[in-house]
């Protein structure tokens, strides 16, 4: 990925790229997540680390801007809602 007004390129791996994709499509980590744990055996904790790791760096270099939104509560659980990444 190379970001055209500062010349910075960001290189991904294979599943880097694949996050990317999901992210581009969904714009949702929580749907990111979701499709990467039907796709990969992965701890759930360590991916949602990756995830988010991945968002900053892209935000970091300006590759992406990325926004947060809140949540209701789960209807499943009974979760309080939480904050999710969205890409802008």
């Amino acid at each position: 990925m190379l970001n055209l007004s500062t010349g910075v390129y960001f290189g991904l791996d294979s599943v880097g790229t694949r996050m990317w994709q999901l992210l581009s499509k969904h714009r949702s980590t929580e749907k990111v997540i979701k499709s990467l744990l039907a796709e990969y055996e992965v701890d759930e904790t360590q991916l949602r680390r990756d995830v988010e790791n991945l968002i900053r760096e892209l935000t970091d270099k300006g590759l992406v801007k990325a926004g947060a939104k809140e949540t209701p509560p789960c209807a499943d659980t009974g979760q309080q809602g939480s904050t999710h990444r969205r890409l802008r």
